[in-house]
């Protein structure tokens, strides 16, 4: 099982999208992962076309604008479907803070959110029954955001949250695979510990909200079990995650490392516990990048890391740098000594 995920944010850079998407391209044919979850996922596309590239898939079809940053990923990776969940859209959140800043041209849409990537020999699963289902469409699971914000105000604050699951069979297993980006609020990370804890608090709420989820799933007789796996953007350090007391139950954190150039760590994979017990001790006795059998690395060529990382990927990932990207990916692979469930 190989996971790829990527929150695809320049930072409010401009970026050649051909060229950042072609670095992802090269990424992505190098570690040919099975499952790819990815945040912050940009489509621009024309109103007509929008509803189609909403519900299901890309087809050649469905393809716009300049800044159409997934839709360039999906055109060339035929052997993949796609699945786009947009959290805001220049058509439904209409705040012009954001969208004149970023002038959608008229007669598209813009929008961005969620996405994740199945290669297609992988089978999807019913959420429930777990029966096979080639039609079967993403959960989208509305997370909660701050009490303060009811409308959406052009800002991160009041910006919607989703959790993006699906369930499949892949190397014989029973997996359900969710994709999230957590909030995170205006301030915070800046010296202001108050700010700092309601973004923390508002986090704890989403992941919360998520693990309710994860017991509910597994107390119905052919869901129980389905392995979970929880990748993305949490927003969140590990020393904020590790105090959850619910989350450090039932998940093990497969990662430990900078996801950021700025050396902070905010993007990571979170493990079912029931299927992956030690595998936080194994990770420990190793380096502070990677793992033993089930690997989680970032993917940073950045010379504090490179004594840590497969310098296989390091020419892969400079290239992503050089073109301006906001996160460094993370590569999952427990190809090797699996544990059997």
């Amino acid at each position: 099982m190989i996971i790829l995920c990527a929150n695809l944010s320049s930072g409010g850079r401009k970026v050649k999208v051909d060229k950042l998407a072609n670095g992802y391209l090269a990424l992505i044919k190098k570690c040919s992962p099975q499952i790819m979850l990815f945040q912050e996922a940009a489509r621009e596309i024309s109103e007509c076309q929008w509803a189609g590239a909403v519900i299901r898939t890309f087809n050649s079809s469905v393809f716009g604008g300049r800044r159409d940053l997934l839709g360039s990923l999906a055109r060339k990776l035929n052997e993949y479907w796609f699945f786009f969940a947009p959290t805001i859209q220049s058509n439904r959140e209409s705040h012009p803070k954001l969208w004149k800043r970023m002038e959608v041209p008229r007669g598209k849409i813009r929008g961005q959110g969620c996405a994740i990537a199945i290669r297609r020999d992988v089978d999807l699963l019913d959420f429930w029954t777990g029966q096979k289902n080639s039609f079967v469409e993403p959960i989208e699971l509305p997370l909660p955001i701050s009490e303060k914000e009811s409308i959406y105000a052009g800002n991160r604050d009041s910006e919607s949250r989703i959790a993006q699951g699906l369930r499949l069979k892949l190397d014989q297993r029973d997996l359900t695979i969710w994709n999230v980006h957590l909030t995170t609020i205006v301030g915070e990370r800046k010296g202001n510990t108050t700010c700092d804890q309601e973004a923390a608090m508002i986090r704890t709420r989403q992941l919360n909200f998520l693990i309710d989820a994860y017991k509910k799933h597994k107390e119905y007789p052919t869901s129980k079990n389905t392995c979970w796996i929880i990748g993305g953007d949490f927003n969140a350090t590990p020393s904020e995650l590790s105090v959850n007391q619910d989350l450090v139950q039932n998940f093990r954190n497969a990662f430990l490392g900078p996801s950021r150039p700025n050396n902070y760590q905010v993007d990571t994979i979170l493990l079912d516990a029931e299927f992956f017990p030690d595998i936080e001790k194994e990770r420990k006795s190793k380096t502070k990048i990677l793992v033993t059998h089930a690997k989680a690395e970032s993917l940073s060529s950045t010379e504090k890391l490179n004594s840590s990382l497969d310098s296989s990927y390091s020419s892969y990932i400079q290239r992503l740098l050089e073109e301006g990207v906001d996160h460094f990916p993370i590569l999952f692979d427990d190809s090797l000594d699996q544990k059997d469930h």
